[in-house]
């Protein structure tokens, strides 16, 4: 039996990807990215993840984002992942991304400036910036928000958000390795507008690895086109055996 597994982006939460869910028609578990518990070492991640999934049957593993890069690293880990999807991510090489400790400044000077004085400042913020607009994305945001005692902040521990980062430049370059695996990269399709060192990481992306863009869309592509992005996941997976 083939089981489905979704990992995140920084940030996300399950209400995120409830509108991608719903459209699939197959059931997905959500796995919340691992905390600065879990990743002491390349042994504890394993050890993360094999609590979380099923190994006896194949896998197939839809990462975003940062949960991109470290979905094609499972993917490069186990052999029970057989089909993956990155959505945004999974594309990163060390010779792209800036040096880490210029990743973590801009990390913590983002998570200090997003601040709101209420849910519902957050929310319609959320809102009017959104291509795609739900009952699940309300909550998403609510979700993905803390008191502090002086403002809503995002729910991300600063430290785990490091460790994360620092990880995950083990991860880096895992795609390169999986050409025994069924991949798909979703990506969105922003034309010129391509920043040059994504360009250059896209040039480098392997033959075998099967491509798709979205259009209209930015790097939440899942929670902006849900529809579309069911669509192109499930066509590919019908047309590679499900």
């Amino acid at each position: 039996m083939t089981r489905y597994y979704f990992i995140p982006g920084l940030g996300g939460n399950r209400s995120h990807a409830q509108d991608l869910f719903e459209e699939l028609p197959f059931e997905v578990q959500f796995l919340s990215l691992p905390t600065v518990k879990d990743l002491i070492s390349a042994e504890d991640l394993k050890r993360w993840f094999e609590k979380r999934v099923d190994l006896s049957g194949d896998i197939v593993l839809i990462g975003h984002s940062i949960g991109g890069d470290l979905t094609a690293y499972l993917a490069s880990q186990y052999q029970q992942i057989t089909k993956l999807v990155l959505l945004d991510g999974g594309i990163w090489s060390d010779e792209v991304l800036p040096e880490i400790e210029s990743e973590i400044t801009d990390a913590r000077a983002y998570l200090k400036q997003t601040r709101f004085d209420s849910l519902d400042a957050a929310v319609a913020a959320e809102k009017e910036s959104s291509i795609f607009w739900s009952s699940a994305q309300e909550e998403a945001v609510k979700a993905s928000l803390v008191w502090d005692g002086y403002a809503y902040r995002l729910n991300l521990s600063v430290t785990d958000v490091e460790t994360l980062l620092r990880f995950r430049r083990d991860w880096l370059g895992a795609i390169q390795s999986l050409s025994d695996k069924l991949v798909l990269l979703v990506i969105p399709d922003l034309g010129d507008e391509t920043p040059e060192f994504k360009a250059k990481a896209l040039e480098a992306v392997p033959d075998f690895v099967h491509r798709c863009a979205v259009s209209e869309v930015g790097h939440g592509l899942y929670t902006e086109n849900p529809h579309q992005v069911a669509r192109i996941i499930t066509q590919f997976l019908e047309n590679h055996g499900g």
